[in-house]
């Protein structure tokens, strides 16, 4: 093994160490990136030479910077999720409203990125507490990326930022400064921004006083499991009585209702502290999206009449099951499906993917290799043989798999994305740069909220930022940045 390859190894033990970070071989490309950083910002030649300058350096400081920045870059914008925020507003905002007399409100955004989110927070909260009446609404909004937390406290936003939000909102809250953006002082006095990592600081200096909320969405899914359980109880010991966690819907990764107390929401789950008694929720219509924050007027209740059930539709339910991390209980429905009908390529699919998320890698494959041989023009059972060999670290196969793809369907933006990583991995920058061409090219022809076929929840809009992103960064890599 090559000592850069051995550097690369204990480089992913260490980032897992101070950051919390884990890189399966499917990622490891973003790892390679943010190492070129390092070489480049101290002018060094080899991983293992970038190793030995970072180890026992503060992950903090400014060594690391270059490096922990392109990490932990993040992407947001206001009001986003607008389900969740609103299941936020009906069960954390309004009963306290309800049941309390005016106080302190205190929230937290951890892993804040620019600040669209704690910013959103505020405009939402003060919706709710309005000072006249007495109501103090405080919101902190931490990250380990300076650069963000920079951003964010100047409060200035390009037209990006806003996608998504209703007619009226920049209007409302912001002012146009030469094609920015700029949030009026009257909000961002409530908001604080600190450097803040989950992982290695300590979370009492910020916790004294205790949140009504905490927010803490697309951050767990870079962490291992027991990280993510012990960020989960030092959050709630940060939390006041009533006060709640609020995560993506899966993003433990498992079952946890026997370490916490978990209200599940279509969109997120929320977590309290043991003893909280939930107040009940009062008969009115369905939630509507955050747009109460931001002065829309709610949509009628459904005039529609009353259906009957539907019949049970078990490839749905093994698809939300898997989505929810119950990958056992996707298993489960996914093998009953394929034993009623072993060609169902979509059940064949599920089951794959069950198995490999269970760590049944052998059996995955087997059975991926069983279907392939019954209908090896499959474009989606190709494309899962690239992931599963790139989990297993054979790169080889990923690309012949990848390539396999793209003969059949030369506009799976997805294929053309992965192989493009490979090919910035392996400094063939121009390959690379030829697949973001072309995956551009096509979202560009798609709508901006059309979900991407394999890239699922994410739309359009989204993998084209990404792309541009990726692009961008082969671009400089292309134009004389070191390599390994």
């Amino acid at each position: 093994m090559s000592s850069d390859r051995m550097a690369l190894r204990a480089f992913r033990h260490l980032v897992a160490e101070l950051f919390g970070l884990e890189f399966t071989p499917a990622s490891l490309a973003e790892l390679q990136a943010a190492l070129r950083l390092g070489l480049e910002a101290h002018r060094l030649k080899t991983l293992e030479a970038l190793f030995h300058r970072l180890e026992g350096e503060d992950p903090a400081g400014e060594a690391w910077r270059p490096v922990r920045e392109r990490l932990t870059v993040g992407e947001t914008f206001f009001f986003r999720d607008a389900a969740q925020l609103e299941t936020i507003r009906a069960q954390v905002f309004l009963p306290i409203a309800a049941q309390e007399r005016p106080r302190r409100i205190r929230l937290w955004s951890a892993g804040c990125s620019t600040g669209e989110e704690a910013y959103s927070l505020a405009i939402m909260a003060l919706d709710i507490f309005p000072e006249a009446q007495g109501w103090q609404v405080e919101v902190l909004g931490t990250d380990i990326h300076e650069g963000s937390l920079s951003q964010a406290k100047r409060g200035l936003y390009r037209e990006w930022s806003f996608r998504g939000v209703p007619p009226g909102f920049r209007e409302q809250w912001f002012h146009e400064s030469r094609g920015h953006w700029h949030l009026q002082p009257a909000i961002r006095h409530h908001v604080q921004f600190k450097l803040h990592n989950l992982v290695q600081d300590p979370f009492e200096p910020l916790t004294e006083e205790g949140f009504d909320l905490i927010l803490c969405r697309n951050v767990f899914i870079y962490f291992p499991l027991p990280q993510r359980l012990r960020i989960a109880q030092a959050f709630l010991k940060a939390l006041r009585p009533n006060g709640a966690l609020v995560l993506g819907h899966s993003e433990l990764g498992h079952d946890v209702a026997g370490l916490f107390r978990v209200e599940k929401h279509p969109d997120s789950i929320m977590i309290r502290a043991e003893g909280h008694e939930a107040p009940a929720p009062a008969l009115q219509p369905a939630p509507q999206p955050c747009a109460h924050a931001v002065g829309m007027k709610p949509r009628l209740p459904s005039t529609a009449k009353h259906h009957p059930p539907k019949p049970r539709n078990l490839l749905k339910e093994a698809s939300d099951a898997m989505a929810a991390g119950e990958h056992g209980r996707a298993l489960k429905i996914s093998q009953s499906l394929v034993s009623a009908a072993p060609r169902q390529e979509e059940a064949v699919r599920l089951n794959v993917q069950s198995l490999a998320n269970l760590g049944k890698l052998a059996e995955a494959q087997t059975m991926l290799t069983e279907s392939l041989s019954r209908n090896p023009l499959s474009v989606p059972l190709n494309y899962l043989r690239s992931l599963l060999a790139s989990e297993q670290g054979q790169t080889a196969e990923t690309l012949k798999s990848l390539d396999r793809v793209l003969y059949l369907e030369p506009d799976h933006v997805a294929a053309r994305m992965d192989r493009a990583h490979l090919f910035e991995v392996w400094n063939r920058i121009p390959d690379a740069l030829k697949d973001l061409d072309r995956a551009i090219e096509i979202l560009g022809r798609m709508e901006g909220q059309d979900p991407v076929p394999d890239l699922e929840p994410f739309g359009c809009e989204e993998v084209l930022t990404r792309c541009r992103e990726l692009r961008e960064r082969c671009r400089q890599a292309g134009n004389g940045r070191a390599a390994f």
